[in-house]
């Protein structure tokens, strides 16, 4: 079974982390007969994410679920985005441009990044904050919409 899960990883890496089991049900040779439970429990879906672009290396996904990253943004090194975040653009912006963030920002769980916006090297943005402008380096923002603390 371990060897079934790196097997996974190694898939879901390729494609940029847009794998769910769904999806991959095929190569992992899992049966989605749901009466059958013994293989899909214990794998169900590992994560659910729709990254569009490539991820330095140094980044750090703690719990993989529910992140979403325009193919526009910009992420820099050693930054650390925890589950069911979303780093895009905003309806109306023709050129669908998504921000920048800088090396060591911490991001965390369910916090927003809208829009051409960029985040300063070692920022930290709370969690659930909805970050509408930029964040200045070393900077701790938190609510809705985001502002320092």
């Amino acid at each position: 079974m371990l060897t079934k899960v790196i097997k996974f990883i190694k898939i879901a890496r390729e494609s940029g982390f847009t794998v769910a089991l769904e999806k991959s049900r095929s190569h992992l040779g899992l049966s989605l007969d749901y009466k059958n439970t013994t293989k899909f429990r214990d794998l169900r879906i590992l994560f659910s994410c729709d990254i569009k672009q490539e991820l330095p290396d140094t980044t750090i996904l703690p719990h993989p679920v529910g992140i979403v990253i325009s193919g526009s943004a910009e992420i820099g090194e050693n930054v650390r985005i925890y589950q069911n975040v979303t780093i895009g653009w905003t309806l109306g912006d023709d050129n669908k441009t998504a921000g920048a963030i800088g090396d060591d920002v911490t991001i965390y769980s369910g916090a927003t990044i809208i829009g051409d916006v960029n985040i300063g090297e070692g920022a930290v943005i709370g969690s659930n904050a909805v970050v509408l402008d930029d964040v200045e380096e070393y900077t701790t923002v938190v609510g809705v919409p985001a502002r320092e603390v």
